[in-house]
């Protein structure tokens, strides 16, 4: 029984813990004044926005923030390129440009 509660009690931990799980989006701060910032987490405290960045925390005033966008981070996959041309023929040549350097001044 303790084992249950203990397994149950790790599991629910690493579900909440921000540090351990980890997050696929991200927040974009639209300020009204036209800038933007980007940060994993944000949280409102009285008239207050505070969120992560560079390394901290920063609070700025709710005021001058126009919107909170929630975004998705892109995975970009990288594949061989011999790998996804496997069995297909291989593609021809670029043609050869052939440029002249300038004539040294005389």
């Amino acid at each position: 029984m303790k084992k249950l509660v203990l397994t149950s009690l790790i599991f629910i931990f690493s579900l909440t813990s921000p540090s351990l799980a980890k997050s696929e989006v991200y927040h974009l701060l639209r300020l009204k004044n036209g800038g933007e910032l980007v940060t994993p987490r944000y949280w409102v405290e009285n008239s207050q926005l505070f969120f992560f960045y560079a390394g901290g925390i920063v609070g700025i005033e709710k005021q001058s923030v126009d919107r909170v966008e929630k975004r998705e981070i892109e995975r970009t996959v990288y594949r061989d390129a011999t790998s996804v041309n496997a069995g297909k023929k291989p593609l021809p040549p670029s043609p050869a440009k052939a440029e002249k350097s300038p004539a040294p001044g005389k």
